[in-house]
């Protein structure tokens, strides 16, 4: 009878233990993660690597910019606790949704104070009859940016904007999830180290084609050229939702026989008809590039697999290999 209140008191505090471990869980579960494009669900993943998986809410072939949501996206979204994306001027499609919601944190990537943001290249001599189109946001600007270049949003192609994304990330995420600060932080210095071998990478191989033009369907590779020190001519459209017209393919046409050019590059997301035709009749090799990875498996790696196809899809186009 004597060892009764010891068996007691330790039955107590194994209990206690038990149910102070299941509140814990309760309120330190992972968060729900929601992001909008491949590219940064992709460094998003990377970060939450052996915590749990993101959501995915726009595919690769979807445009962001007028796609629907699907209805497991739209649920997914309604039950997010954190919403990683550009800005409401770039997925389009999710500004409604977002706008609804009251308790989901936003992390907008392109008002990080650390993000170097790129303006827009709207005027260009290939592209004049689309002066003033605000190609970054497809949409028209609010009160706050009229009168302004509106910035170039396809910010993820440049990999010092992805470690910044990376750290954002996990910055919000500790504070969200402390239980696994130590996951996090971990997983960020592997992929920040892992970004900074593959903009080597890539600076090497580009060296011998830095200064050979070539033509693009769409203006979204500005932060990879930039960042690599590139010579691009032009571009056939601003916006891949708006055909050229008879005097933008003109200029297309000068530029190809003024600049030299040697090869133009079409998307897998859009029919490569009009590429294919100002190939054959200027007698240019054809490539492809996708800024957002469309053909590419969702997860850790396609950032980088990204990255890395462009620079193979360039070189072979522009090289004639």
């Amino acid at each position: 009878m004597l060892l009764q209140p010891y068996f007691t008191s330790r039955a107590l505090r194994t209990c206690a233990v038990i149910i102070s471990s299941v509140l814990a869980l309760q309120v330190y579960a992972a968060p729900n993660v929601v992001v909008s494009i491949p590219p940064v669900h992709s460094l998003v993943s990377a970060v939450m690597q052996g915590v749990t998986e993101p959501a995915l809410l726009i595919p690769g072939g979807q445009s962001p910019h007028a796609n629907s949501l699907k209805p497991s996206a739209a649920r997914q979204l309604a039950h997010a606790d954190l919403l990683v994306w550009i800005s409401p001027y770039f997925e389009l499609s999710l500004k409604k949704s977002v706008a609804q919601s009251r308790n989901m944190q936003v992390l907008t990537l392109l008002e990080q104070p650390a993000m170097q943001i790129l303006p827009a290249r709207e005027i260009r001599a290939w592209a004049h009859e689309h002066a003033g189109h605000d190609h970054a946001n497809h949409a028209e600007a609010d009160s706050e940016t009229a009168g302004t270049v509106p910035p170039d949003m396809h910010l993820w192609l440049s990999s010092e904007n992805a470690l910044e994304i990376v750290r954002a990330v996990e910055a919000v995420l500790i504070e969200m999830d402390p239980k696994n600060a130590q996951n996090y932080q971990r997983n960020t210095l592997v992929i920040i180290d892992k970004i900074r071998k593959t903009k080597k990478n890539i600076q090497k191989s580009l060296l011998p084609v830095k200064a050979v033009p070539y033509l693009v369907f769409h203006d979204a590779y500005q932060y990879f050229e930039h960042e690599f020190g590139l010579s691009p001519a032009g571009a056939v459209t601003l916006s891949p939702e708006r055909k050229p017209g008879i005097k933008s393919l003109l200029a297309i046409k000068q530029s190809i026989s003024r600049d030299g050019v040697q090869c133009i590059f079409h998307e897998p997301q859009f029919q490569p008809r009009l590429v294919a035709r100002i190939a054959e009749e200027a007698g240019i090799r054809t490539g492809e590039l996708d800024p957002v990875g469309a053909a590419l498996s969702p997860g850790p790696d396609l950032w980088f697999e990204l990255m890395l196809s462009l620079r193979d899809n360039l070189l072979t186009c522009v090289q004639g290999s």
